[in-house]
């Protein structure tokens, strides 16, 4: 049922298992294409990972700018 993927994928998200909870929003919109949530959901999670993609990015930036100071 495409709601309970969509609960599932709320769960992972909400533990920062952000891979997997795009798994369950994708199943949940393969079951009801129409179901808006998953695709904001859905939307959250690939967001909540680019923004962790840049941080980390920008935190090796910044430790060899440091690195190279010392």
């Amino acid at each position: 049922n495409y709601y309970a993927w969509t609960n599932k994928g709320d769960v992972l998200y909400s533990q920062g298992i952000y891979e997997e909870a795009i798994k369950c929003y994708d199943n949940s919109i393969a079951i009801n294409p129409s179901y808006t949530t998953a695709y904001i959901q859905k939307n959250s999670a690939l967001s909540a990972i680019q923004s962790s993609a840049n941080s980390q990015e920008k935190s090796g930036v910044v430790h060899t700018f440091y690195r190279h100071l010392y």
